[in-house]
């Protein structure tokens, strides 16, 4: 699964959520995580930091 902030597979320590607007699954590297890089959801475009 590839991480919705840089795009980057995200294999070791990924966070795997639910967009809170559609539910659509988001995943985030750690690296992402821990700077607090923004998402984007692909399915309905809700930005998260």
């Amino acid at each position: 699964m590839n991480c919705s902030s840089c795009g980057r597979d995200a294999k070791l320590n990924a966070t795997v959520f639910e967009c809170p607007s559609c539910g659509q699954k988001i995943c985030r590297c750690a690296d992402c995580k821990l700077n607090s890089n923004a998402y984007k959801c692909r399915n309905c475009s809700f930005e998260g930091p």
